[in-house]
């Protein structure tokens, strides 16, 4: 029921209009889905999959409800940019984690890369386990393997 929704939404989502409205609320509807798909698989609901299929139909009828609404949107365009993946994903990081204190970054991030490794119950993959890990920006997946018994870290 998940993948079958997912793809409702990926279509949907294919048949918006260009423009700024269109964009801006998928851009925050698919935020808002991804914080709440975290929260549900930080918490300790018992049907998780059940939750995170009402959220995405939820998401799909906003969505399909954008579609009615092409009387009051804007019809100015998204300019398409030309995406340079080495350069702006670094800005992005860059611009992101200076803004996290070390204890920031312990509390919000760190903890939550722990738990959800144990929760996945997946820790006896890695511990006494040397570990390389490729495209791992700023190292968190790695920190957290460390912490829970990786023998040795390498990434690119």
């Amino acid at each position: 029921m998940i993948k079958k929704n997912l793809r409702k939404i990926k279509k949907i989502s294919s048949e918006l209009d260009n423009n700024i409205f269109s964009y801006t609320l998928l851009t925050q509807e698919m935020i808002l889905l991804f914080l709440k798909m975290e929260k549900v698989l930080q918490s300790d609901i018992k049907e998780p999959k059940k939750e995170i299929n009402y959220y995405l139909e939820n998401v799909f009828d906003r969505l399909s409800n954008v579609k009615n609404m092409k009387d009051f949107q804007l019809n100015q365009k998204v300019e398409i940019q030309n995406f340079k993946k080495e350069k702006n994903h670094q800005k992005l990081f860059q611009d992101l984690w200076i803004r996290y204190n070390d204890k920031q970054f312990i509390e919000d991030r760190f903890k939550y890369y722990i738990k959800r490794l144990k929760k996945n119950n997946i820790i006896k993959f890695f511990k006494d386990k040397n570990c390389i890990d490729f495209g791992c920006g700023h190292g968190q997946f790695l920190m957290a393997l460390k912490k829970l018994g990786a023998k040795k870290m390498c990434w690119y």
